[in-house]
C-alpha cells in the first residue's frame, strides 16, 4: 500500500499535477508521509491487538501469558514498525518510480539480502537489516526472536532506531532522485 502512494502517480501520470501543485519536492513526500504514518501506525497497533487477543483465546491456559504492559509496548512497537516500513517504501518508490521495481527492492532488502549476508558474512549482520530489526523491535526484551530463535543483541526499541535509519536513507534517496529527475 505504501509503495502505491507514490508509484501509482507515476503510472497514471498524475505526478505532473502533484508536482505543479506542490513544487517543493520535500513537501510532497512530507505530505504523503504525514498521511501514511498515522494510518499505518494505527493498522499495526490494531492488528497486533487483534492477533494477541485471538491468540489468548485460542491458546487458553497453554503457553506463557503476556502482561498488559508488555502487550501494549509490543503493540506500539508494531505500529511504529509499520509506519517506518511505510515511509521506507515511500522513499524507495519515489526513487524508483515503479511499483514492481519498488516491491522487488523491498523484498530483496527485507528478506533476501539479509539472508545472503548471513551466509556470506556473519549471522549477526542480519539483525541490522530493516526486516529483522523490525522483528526484534516487536519481540519483547528477553524473549527469542521468532524467526531465528535467537535473542536480540539489543533492546527492542533499538530495532525501531535501526529501521528509522534505513527509512531516513530511503527517504533521502527518494528526495534526491525526485529533485534531480523531476526538477
Amino acid at each position: 500500500m505504501a509503495t502505491l502512494v507514490i508509484t501509482s502517480e507515476y503510472t497514471s501520470g498524475s505526478i505532473r499535477a502533484s508536482l505543479q501543485w506542490v513544487p517543493v519536492r520535500n513537501r510532497l513526500l512530507l505530505a504523503k508521509g504525514a498521511v501514511l504514518v498515522p494510518v499505518l501506525f494505527a493498522l499495526g497497533f490494531v492488528l497486533f491487538a487483534l492477533g494477541t487477543g485471538l491468540a489468548a483465546v485460542v491458546k487458553g491456559d497453554h503457553g506463557p501469558s503476556t502482561s498488559i504492559g508488555t502487550a501494549l509496548s509490543m503493540a506500539v512497537a508494531t505500529g511504529g514498525y509499520f509506519a517506518l516500513l511505510g515511509l521506507f517504501c515511500l522513499g524507495i518508490g519515489s526513487a524508483l518510480r515503479s511499483t514492481a521495481a519498488s516491491i522487488v527492492t523491498m523484498i530483496v532488502l527485507i528478506v533476501m539480502l539479509p539472508l545472503l549476508s548471513a551466509s556470506a558474512i556473519s549471522a549477526k549482520v542480519v539483525d541490522y537489516f530493516p526486516g529483522f530489526a523490525g522483528v526484534n523491535a516487536m519481540t519483547p526484551t528477553g524473549e527469542a526472536n521468532p524467526v531465528f530463535g535467537t535473542f536480540s543483541p539489543y533492546p527492542h526499541w533499538v530495532g525501531l532506531l535501526i529501521c528509522a535509519a534505513w527509512t531516513a536513507a530511503a527517504l533521502l534517496a527518494g528526495v534526491t532522485v525526485l529533485r534531480r529527475r523531476d526538477a
